[in-house]
Formats: C-alpha cells, sequence, structure tokens
C-alpha cells in the first residue's frame, strides 16, 4: 500500500485488524471514557481543526472533538485529515501520524521536515514519486518540485515529477502533452487528421460571424500555407502555364466544357442530351466522358460533382478556369495543382465567382480530397523512413504548414476555433518531441501505409547515456496496435546472430495465428544468417497498453534500445 493511499481513506475506515472507533452523539462522560479506553497501538483518523505547538484538535464526526499531543514536532496543518496511532494515554493523550511507523514512510516524513515542507497528500504523494524515479529527495530538489506543484495545482504530481526526471521543462504545454502520452493519445497522425476535419467547421464559422467573403479569403490562404507556389526546380506536378496544346491527350472522350456539355448535379450531359432524364446523367459521365483519371480517393460521381463545381466558375471573371477542368479531365493536373490554383483566384464581394468559390471549399469532395493531399504531405511511406533527409523535410514542412493554418484562422478572427486549437496542440507534440530528443533518441514518425487510408506511427527511443551493452546485445521493445489482430507487444533481445523474441498478444487465438505465420519471420531471419527463438503468452488484464513515457522511464540503464511501433494497419 502506497503512503499516499492512506490519505485516501474515508473517515469511518480505520486498521481492519483493530476495532473501529466510532463517533456518536453521546453525552461529554460518554465521550471521555472512549478517549481513555484508548490504547496503545489503537488507530483513528480525523480532521486537524486546530494546533497550537504540539498540542492538537482533532475532529472524528460532527460530534466529537478530542484534544492530543503529537509525539513528534510534525508539520501538520489545520484542514488536514490524518491517521493517527495512540502512543500514549495516560495523565494526556498522545498520538503519532502513521506514515511515521514504516521505514519508506518514517524517509518521506525526515525528507519533508528536513526541507521545510508541510506534510500533507500533495507533498507526500510528490515525494513518493520521486522516491520511484529514483530522483535525489535533499531539500533543494524537494522545493523545486514543489514550487512547481504550487504552481500548477490542477496537474498530476507524478508528471510533474516525471518532465523533471526526463530534464523537461515544466509548462503547461509539457504537462498537456505528458497527459496526452499516457492516455495514448499523442498520435502525430490522429492529430494531424483532427486539424483536417475540423477545418469546414471554422469556414462555418467565419462565414457566420464576418460573412462568406472572408471565410473564401481565410482558407485561400489557408491553401496557399499548405500547397504554396513551387520553387525553381521543383519538379511536383506540372504548372498549369507549362501544357503545350500537343501535350494534351484524351481524343473525343475529353469535352471542352465550354463548348459540347453542361454540367449539372447528375452529372455531365452533352448538349445533345439535354432532354435526357436525370437518372441517366451519371451512366453518360462513364460512357461519353470516361472515369476522369487521378483524384484519389474521389469516386466517379465526386469527381463529375467536384468538376461541376469548378466549372460553376465563371470564365468572363477567370478565364484559367476553363484551362484547368480541361487538365483535370486529362489526369494532368494533380490536387495540388489543383489547390494552388484556387488559392490564387481574386474574389470581389457578392459576386457569382464568390459564390462558386464557397461552394467549393464547403463541398464533401473539396474536403475529402484535401484531407488525402495535405496527409500525403504530412507522411512518410515505410521506405523513406530510412533516410534522415526525408524525416527532417516531413517534420519541418509539417511545423510550418501548422503555424500557417493556425495564424490564418487567428487572423480570420476565430483563434478559438477547433481547428486552430488542433493545429496549436499538433505543434507542441512536435515540440514535445524535440524536447525528448535531447536525452533520448526519440521520434515518432507517422506513417502512411499501402493499405488505403491506413495510417500508424512508429516510435523509436534510447537512452543517449547508454548507447550499447558492454555486451554487444540490443534490446527492443515493440508495440503494435492493428485493427484485427488486435494490441501485441514484442520483446527482442539480440546478441551476435541470436534473437529471442517474445510475444504478448490478446487471447489464445492470437497465438495460433501467429504460430501459424511464424516460420515467415523465421525463414527470413535465417536468410540473413540469424537463429530465432520464440515465446508467446497471453497478455493478462492488468497489463493495460503502456505509453511511450513510461517504457523511456522504465526502462533498464543495460537496454540499449527500446522502440514501440503502433500501427492501424487494418489488414
Amino acid at each position: 500500500m502506497k503512503l499516499s493511499d492512506i490519505f485516501a481513506t474515508t473517515s469511518n475506515k480505520i486498521n481492519k485488524s483493530k476495532e473501529t472507533t466510532k463517533a456518536e452523539s453521546v453525552s461529554s462522560g460518554r465521550i471521555s471514557r472512549q478517549i481513555k479506553a484508548l490504547t496503545p497501538g489503537r488507530q483513528l483518523q480525523g480532521e486537524i481543526v486546530e494546533r497550537n505547538g504540539s498540542e492538537v484538535r482533532i475532529k472524528l464526526s460532527d460530534d466529537v472533538v478530542l484534544t492530543a499531543r503529537l509525539d513528534r514536532d510534525v508539520n501538520v496543518q489545520e484542514g488536514q485529515m490524518l491517521t493517527f496511532e495512540v502512543k500514549n494515554n495516560g495523565s494526556a493523550l498522545t498520538l503519532s501520524p502513521l506514515f511515521t511507523n514504516t521505514a519508506v514512510a518514517d524517509n518521506v516524513f525526515k525528507a519533508l521536515q528536513m526541507a521545510g515542507l508541510p506534510i500533507n497528500e500533495t507533498t507526500v504523494a510528490m515525494t513518493e514519486s520521486m522516491m520511484q524515479q529514483g530522483m535525489s529527495v535533499d531539500s533543494k530538489s524537494l522545493q523545486n518540485i514543489f514550487r512547481e506543484v504550487m504552481a500548477y495545482p490542477e496537474a498530476p504530481v507524478e508528471s510533474i515529477v516525471q518532465l523533471h526526471q526526463m530534464g523537461m521543462e515544466v509548462n503547461e504545454a509539457n504537462l498537456n502533452q505528458m497527459e496526452s502520452y499516457k492516455a495514448l493519445t499523442h498520435q502525430l497522425v490522429s492529430g494531424m487528421t483532427d486539424v483536417l476535419a475540423e477545418l469546414p467547421d471554422a469556414f462555418r464559422e467565419i462565414s457566420m460571424a464576418f460573412g462568406e467573403k472572408e471565410a473564401v479569403r481565410v482558407f485561400q490562404e489557408i491553401l496557399q500555407k499548405l500547397f504554396p507556389d513551387m520553387q525553381e526546380g521543383e519538379t511536383e506536378g506540372l504548372p498549369f502555364d507549362s501544357l503545350k496544346p500537343e501535350d494534351k491527350t484524351g481524343g473525343e472522350a475529353v469535352l471542352s466544357v465550354a463548348e459540347k456539355v453542361t454540367i449539372t448535379e447528375e452529372g455531365v450531359i452533352k448538349e445533345s442530351q439535354m432532354g435526357l432524364p436525370a437518372e441517366g446523367a451519371a451512366e453518360l459521365l462513364q460512357e461519353e466522358a470516361g472515369d476522369i483519371p487521378g483524384l484519389e480517393p474521389l469516386s466517379t460521381q465526386e469527381k463529375a460533382n467536384f468538376v461541376r463545381l469548378l466549372s460553376a466558375i465563371p470564365k468572363e471573371s477567370y478565364p484559367e478556369i476553363e484551362k484547368l477542368v480541361q487538365e483535370i479531365k486529362q489526369g494532368t493536373a494533380k490536387p495540388e495543382d489543383i489547390f494552388r490554383q484556387l488559392s490564387r483566384i481574386p474574389i470581389k464581394d457578392g459576386t457569382e465567382l464568390q459564390n462558386a468559390l464557397a461552394d467549393i471549399l464547403k463541398s464533401g469532395e473539396y474536403q475529402k480530397l484535401l484531407e488525402t493531399s495535405v496527409l500525403k504531405q504530412w507522411t512518410l511511406k515505410p521506405e523513406q523512413v530510412v533516410e534522415n533527409r526525408e524525416v527532417k523535410e516531413v517534420y519541418e514542412k509539417l511545423v510550418k504548414q501548422l503555424e500557417g493554418v493556425r495564424q490564418a484562422l487567428q487572423d480570420g478572427g476565430v483563434p478559438n476555433a477547433a481547428a486552430a486549437k488542433s493545429a496549436s496542440g499538433l505543434s507542441q507534440n512536435i515540440d514535445f518531441i524535440n524536447q525528448m530528443n535531447q536525452m533520448y533518441t526519440y521520434v515518432q514518425l507517422p506513417l502512411k501505409m499501402n493499405s488505403g487510408n491506413a495510417n500508424g506511427e512508429l516510435y523509436v527511443y534510447t537512452n543517449k547515456r547508454s548507447l550499447a551493452g558492454k555486451d554487444g546485445a540490443v534490446s527492443a521493445l515493440l508495440h503494435l496496435d492493428m485493427e484485427n489482430l488486435g494490441p501485441v507487444d514484442v520483446y527482442i533481445a539480440m546478441q551476435q546472430e541470436k534473437v529471442n523474441t517474445r510475444f504478448t498478444v490478446r487471447d489464445e487465438e492470437m497465438i495460433d495465428f501467429i504460430n501459424e505465420h511464424i516460420h515467415i519471420l523465421n525463414d527470413r531471419l535465417q536468410k540473413k544468417g540469424y537463429s530465432m527463438k520464440c515465446e508467446m503468452s497471453v497478455r493478462e488484464e492488468k497489463e493495460g497498453g503502456e505509453s511511450p513515457i513510461e517504457n523511456i522511464l522504465q526502462t533498464d540503464k543495460n537496454t540499449s534500445l527500446l522502440a514501440q511501433y503502433a500501427f492501424d494497419v487494418r489488414a
């Protein structure tokens, strides 16, 4: 039982092995007899209502208050709820706080007393946590952390201690990130998805508060931040101005929107088929024009709807739109090209052009295409992980673009929009990772898996103070969260060509599944000159998922590498 648990004991619970002291509404004589009956070793609990030197008055219930003397100069305060042990009950009742009765508790008491700090639930929990982390509990250390505990009274004491242990600054941002990491809600990819998914609500907020023209302007600025014009020498996509007539292909299947078709909500209709029923429009799109290439993950109908929205931009106000639609249908315009073009269109208040742009920015097709395109920029393919340059570029782009989105929303008058808060939180997560990297080789890699839109995180960290074991052994812990397999922990210990693995899975069914496929891993390792020994067990209920923070702090100093993978591969 932890020392701090004493303070959580309710006032009607006394030591289970001893008689419970009940405070009842009785006469003063009866109360006096009960007090005199308290023999040494008996325990009672109450609230300190008054203190004068070593003498205290303790409230046991609404009707019973007793006066006693403390056997030591204990730094207790009025309002504290403490459990006491009767030390002597002769001419005066002498009590001792229960936490002075065990070796560990005595150390906590002495440390707090030497530091001149009050002894209460908070300080005891703080000292216990420091001792559990192997930190010094000298007066200076206790006083330093106590000041921060008082500065952030709502924060868990353990989190403040852990930030100190990791050599990180104690501030509100880091405390929030610490709780996020411990709650396993720290993944970069989920944070990215939140930012993008919340943008439509921000558009509506700006429109309601400042008008649709301002909302369009702000979101054009966001597009400029997310898809800046390419610098000289870049080859991503094709600039619209670089396309020559002879570059265009597609023949009769590629229709000029201005000359040959009318775009309706139901699809693309040729002039010669204007009288066709609406339900036949979608079929015409596929039969006459064919599916528009690219623009994944939009469906055929969604592509047609998106082209319809773009075609609603009056060519008299923006002639380039006709060329853009043509290039989209030819498959020569990539999504990033489209977003760059949309960000450049000049608008005027209340015009048909403004309304057409607003319809695009509010559409589900635009949002779906935007999320896919931005996540592509912000994530890595597994094969890119080995290139430090690629990882650095993704982080730099992510930090810069998140700040651009947040600043655009702030300037647009909605600094408290959910998207702005998510962008700020994600930026803080990245800063937190950077701080962790000062002591541990830790990096979180947002991965884009091959199976659809599945994303995941890869964590790799090693204590920089101990990069390799003396015997050349390397250890690793991998934690995977997969939709079908559930949580899987894999501990790996490798020394020279021998590899020992231990799988911990959710149930026996998963053990059978791994057994059926473990030969694949074994064969691959053998081809590389390694021999593998494998053990498997079912995860116990108490073995909940541990956060990277907890794994880092619990890593044995002889473990040179600890890695955690959290994937959702939908496989």
